[in-house]
């Protein structure tokens, strides 16, 4: 058996460990997994209603009934849109470590705009499509490519737009929905950044050439990350023509004066910190930065934010009306949704 890990609504579902002979899923491990997430997660999980869950039990039951012929891209497949049912931003899979992912991926990333899906970032090969807008998936219409795949997330589609990627750059999970011809590749259609349109088959790569993951609002940021610089992938910007919130796109948090608006700039990417930046250290500091500068004006970005811990920020947010004497500026997902 194989190691498989999803995260659903906090929950770890978990096979037994894997024999290193065996590098693929068994019906016996599916059905494992089955029984994890329908009588553990399902039955005693609040995310539902009465009709979504019977939903999602029903699911369940049809893709154990074809446990003998399910592929790992079926059952992946079939693992996300149980989890989409319950329709929040909370419940989803996560492939933990050791669990299956396609070897093979797209040699791009991609960014999904309410009005446009953009290869936001790509391998050597593809520079010349960075920044081209996506028409059509194999025949299939960027739009129509959004709706089919909406079952597999849940949540606002701004949202949804975020989380679809690890399929959109997957061509294997894509063929098991029935959008993308093969496996192993798919083919574009593109109109250039010039306006002009372009076809273009791309094939899969292995997982060790292509940039690892990373979250939305990175794709935009001009400068590299983790393996870029090493695997030559570039974006569509170059750091000095990066706007103010693309800026310094490794921190989660920033503070930092604008003068000629006589504001201060505070920028929220989370709700919640991590061990190497801590949000409450933050918000000590953006206060204390308020407080000193008596900015006239505030301009508060939140539009990529990702959500977290309301708790941790509420204090800070009821004060700052109190704070700043004119107009504060919210911006929020302004880019996504």
């Amino acid at each position: 058996m194989r190691p498989l890990a999803l995260v659903l609504a906090g929950m770890v579902l978990l096979t037994p460990p894997a024999r290193a002979e065996e590098s693929t899923p068994s019906a016996q491990d599916y059905r494992g997994d089955f029984v994890v997430l329908r009588d553990q997660y399902l039955r005693q999980g609040g995310a539902f209603t009465d009709d979504t869950r019977k939903a999602a039990l029903d699911l369940v039951a049809s893709l154990d009934s074809r446990a003998d012929t399910l592929t790992p891209a079926e059952f992946l497949v079939g693992i996300a849109e149980v989890a989409a049912l319950a329709d929040n931003g909370h419940d989803g899979w996560y492939p933990d470590e050791g669990a299956w992912l396609p070897e093979r991926r797209a040699p791009m990333r991609y960014f999904w705009f309410p009005d446009a899906l953009v290869v936001a970032r790509a391998a050597p090969d593809q520079q010349d499509i960075v920044g081209a807008r996506v028409t059509a998936l194999d025949g299939v219409p960027a739009d129509k490519l959004f709706a089919d795949l909406r079952q597999l997330a849940g949540g606002p589609d701004n949202y949804r737009r975020w989380n679809l990627n690890v399929f959109l750059e997957r061509a294997e999970l894509l063929h098991a929905i029935g959008l993308a011809r093969a496996p192993d590749r798919y083919t574009l259609s593109l109109m250039l950044r010039d306006g002009s349109a372009a076809t273009r088959e791309i094939a899969m790569i292995p997982r060790d050439k292509a940039a690892p993951g990373v979250e939305p609002y990175r794709l935009l940021a001009g400068a590299p990350y983790g393996k870029e610089l090493e695997l030559g992938w570039r974006g569509i910007t170059g750091v000095p023509n990066d706007p103010l919130y693309l800026q310094d796109a490794d921190h989660l948090f920033r503070v930092l004066p604008l003068p000629n608006l006589h504001a201060i700039y505070v920028q929220f990417r989370s709700h919640y910190g991590t061990d190497e930046e801590p949000i409450e250290p933050f918000l000590k500091q953006a206060a204390a930065t308020i407080a000193e500068a008596k900015p006239e004006n505030l301009v508060l970005d939140l539009r990529f934010d990702g959500g977290g811990d309301i708790s941790k920020t509420t204090d800070f947010f009821n004060g700052l009306a109190a704070a700043v004497p004119c107009r504060i500026d919210g911006r929020r997902h302004a880019s996504t949704s």
